[in-house]
């Protein structure tokens, strides 16, 4: 899942993550790109920016909207829709609208767009991941028809980091209601032109874009789930960029190719196992425990990540502004991983025979890169007795299982993390799907004032000394289990220019793309 976390700017607090960026600059003379075929694992859930919680989904739908504001590359926040903004106290906010923005069908954004859109997902007009952001919304008027005075009920320090979200146009979202979705319309630098299920989602330049003109007049997301398929293509030349689809094990074959561009940078990727906390065997804190120090993360980023990571002990990246530094990280120690399982009362039935103490499901999508990470986390818990049966679906079967808590363990990954209210969703007591990501079930009595407090407060130092406290609950309680920060790792054609490769993996960038 990504969620859009960035800096406050100007009137309010102003944060800096220090990504590492890899980018070219611009050289006069470029020339537009007639079109860009861009590979995905997996098509997207929904293009609806209010309502997307898949990676993709969310990476497509930033390219067809503007929300008040957006990140640059460096991960700041900066103002998109918005011309102005006055804070007059600290639960106050009075924003101007940029005039001359176009909906890709011909309408002019209004502030009636604005305050549509976020009171849909405030009041459950559409099931939204953003809802309890928006509820602390008190009131939301507009002064004229393009400025609007936002009210909450109490100071909330990620307010204009939430406002990143993508405004819909009012006329079109009711018209179509749960299929704009596959046919979204906004004001991005890109315009909606057709969804084909599991083969291409296309977009074209929006010709009365308001801000820079992209220079690729098309994109086009093929939709290639095999590994080994997709670099195919890209080696035969039927793609142009690639972002997070080569597997490390094909890396070195694609680098051979003196036609092909590779990039690896440091990212905000992290991958981790999901747990079910209403599971009556994972429920129990030692064999999440014993579990966690079961896996060699050395050897299964060596052997699966090619040494394109580091291990996680935390949502956060290290290069976030609230990682707490002072974090361990989780052992490999199976002999205390069994001991821990015999305290929890799953006794060894053999000794070292090959009956386990109990086994677990372990759902992964179809990947085949996922499937055989997830056949050696098997592998390894075995040596612990703790059996693993893995089962692969479909992305979509996957994803909806586990929003609806249809597993006991699963892998996926968190996408472009950056504020530390992400953590709010993924593990208050309130937030399980659909009004959130907490999608283990986990309750913390003692975590969740620590979450809500992280919000109110509005001294960043105060505010990091809240979510240390956050990092260490969860890396002692393991409600998820982290296994590392992935590497991005970006492949494209030779003739391109002004590529980019955020922290955050955005697809952004590609409207920038030339040829020389």
């Amino acid at each position: 899942m990504s969620v859009k976390a960035f800096a406050f700017l100007g009137c309010a607090l102003f944060y800096l993550i220090s990504g590492s960026l890899c980018f070219f600059s611009c050289s006069q003379g470029a020339k537009q790109q007639s079109k860009l075929e861009i590979a995905i694992r997996t098509q997207p859930i929904t293009l609806d920016p209010r309502t997307a919680t898949d990676a993709y989904g969310q990476q497509i739908s930033e390219l067809i909207f503007n929300g008040l504001f957006n990140n640059n590359e460096r991960m700041e926040i900066v103002p998109d829709l918005a011309a102005h903004v006055e804070q007059p106290n600290d639960t106050t906010y009075v924003i101007s609208l940029k005039k001359g923005v176009f909906f890709h069908h011909g309408k002019e954004l209004t502030a009636d767009d604005v305050i549509y859109t976020i009171t849909s997902m405030r009041d459950g007009g559409v099931i939204s991941p953003h809802k309890s952001v928006f509820a602390r919304i008190k009131t939301l008027e507009k002064i004229d028809p393009y400025t609007i005075r936002l009210e909450l009920t109490e100071p909330f320090a990620p307010l204009l980091i939430s406002l990143c979200v993508g405004i819909v146009p009012q006329d079109v979202a009711q018209q179509k209601g749960e299929s704009f979705g596959r046919e979204p319309i906004g004001t991005g630098p890109y315009r909606f032109v057709r969804w084909m299920d599991d083969t291409v989602v296309e977009l074209a330049a929006h010709e009365k874009f308001s801000g820079q003109k992209p220079l690729s007049q098309k994109l086009l997301f093929q939709i290639v789930k095999d590994d080994n398929v997709r670099v195919l293509k890209l080696l035969k030349g039927d793609l142009d960029i690639v972002l997070n689809g080569v597997p490390p094990l094909l890396l070195e074959k694609v680098k051979e190719d003196k036609k092909l561009v590779t990039r690896t940078e440091t990212g905000l990727t992290m991958a981790y196992i999901g747990v079910n906390m209403t599971d009556n065997i994972l429920k129990k804190k030692n064999v999440r425990k014993a579990i966690a120090l079961g896996l060699n993360r050395d050897e299964l980023i060596q052997h699966r990540r090619y040494g394109l990571a580091e291990k996680a002990n935390s949502l956060l990246a290290p290069v976030n502004w609230a990682f707490d530094k002072r974090l361990s990280q989780i052992p490999y120690d199976p002999e205390q991983a069994k001991k821990l399982l015999n305290e929890a009362g799953y006794h060894d039935p053999d000794g070292d025979g090959p009956k386990m103490r109990f086994t677990l499901s372990f759902k992964t999508s179809t990947v085949k890169e996922r499937v055989d990470t997830v056949r050696m986390i098997a592998h390894q818990l075995g040596k612990i007795g703790v059996g693993i049966k893995v089962e692969s679906f479909e992305w979509a079967t996957l994803f909806d299982d586990i929003k609806k808590g249809n597993f006991q363990l699963y892998s996926l990954t968190w996408v472009g993390i950056i504020d530390p209210d992400m953590y709010y969703s993924v593990f208050h007591s309130t937030q399980t799907p659909p009004e959130g990501a907490n999608r283990g079930r986990y309750k913390n009595p003692a975590l969740d004032p620590l979450l809500e407090a992280g919000r109110r407060e509005i001294n960043i130092e105060k505010r990091g000394e809240i979510y240390a406290n956050v990092q260490e609950i969860l890396l002692d309680d393991l409600p998820q289990i982290p296994l590392w920060h992935e590497d991005n790792i970006l492949v494209y054609r030779k003739g391109l220019e002004h590529v980019a490769l955020w922290p955050d993996a955005s697809f952004q960038p590609l409207a920038s793309i030339s040829t020389k």
